[in-house]
């Protein structure tokens, strides 16, 4: 038997028209027989089986999937070839897109972005305005959130927490809250700075467009200001991420 059907109000979305549904038993805890939802392309998007919802002015379109006792409410989207499964949560103004992935206990809000090959699972969290897309990974117990930003082939797990304008990339591998650090104003631009450990041990820096390990990157910081007050700030900075990141001093 079907849990929901499309009813005739409909929204129109990217061009696409959608749907609003309304359930036609109860489902889970939180869904009575009657109970309008929010707005799909088709049945494709949202599964029959499981407590699988969509909730409020919530839209799910395109070849996305939300299915198992996934929940997506609020203003949310998850559309392209997104999927959303599990005990999955995306909400508030969130978006989820292209091939993402949602899965496990994850939640996505706020006004967080997810997409690429972007996969959010476990109990990890991606809030405020964050941004995760490319093939990075957020999962265990990890968060993200404010501006920070996730991408490349990053992996953030564990315990790790990115936020403020952090951008991490590459092949960063963070596990714990200490393998990140960020520093913001710093240089002659007053940006943030951020290290970050990488694949091997290593430490990254992404600072401006560069993105390198720290080594190559004070050598850079040399060549562009010389022994003045911001090679100071950035090469003290520096230190700092090596007793923190790799609890080693800056020779």
């Amino acid at each position: 038997m079907k849990k929901y059907e499309l009813t005739e109000e409909t929204i129109k979305v990217c061009g696409r028209t959608l749907h609003r549904i309304k359930a036609l038993r109860d489902i889970g805890t939180n869904v009575q027989k009657n109970d309008l939802g929010g707005f799909v392309g088709s049945e494709s998007n949202l599964s029959q089986k499981g407590d699988c919802w969509v909730y409020n002015s919530a839209v799910v379109f395109g070849n996305a999937k939300v299915f198992g006792n996934a929940k997506v409410f609020g203003n949310a989207k998850v559309f392209g070839n997104a999927k959303v499964s599990d005990d999955a949560i995306v909400f508030g103004d969130a978006e989820v897109s292209d091939d993402a992935i949602v899965c496990g206990n994850a939640e996505v809000s706020d006004s967080a972005e997810v997409f690429g090959d972007a996969e959010v699972s476990g109990s990890a969290e991606v809030f405020d305005s964050a941004v995760v897309f490319g093939n990075a990974e957020v999962s265990g117990s990890a968060e993200v959130f404010d501006s920070a930003v996730v991408f490349g082939n990053a992996i953030v797990c564990g315990n790790a927490i990115v936020c403020s304008d952090a951008k991490v990339c590459g092949d960063a591998q963070l596990s714990k809250q200490t393998d990140v650090l960020t520093i913001s104003p710093i240089g002659s631009r007053n940006d943030t700075t951020t290290f970050y450990r990488a694949n091997g041990g290593k430490i990254f820096v992404k600072c401006g467009c560069k993105n390198t390990d720290i080594d190559a990157w004070l050598d850079m910081v040399q060549e562009t200001h010389g022994d003045n007050k911001h090679a100071i700030a950035y090469r003290l900075a520096a230190q700092i991420a090596r007793l923190q990141i790799l609890g080693e001093e800056d020779e």
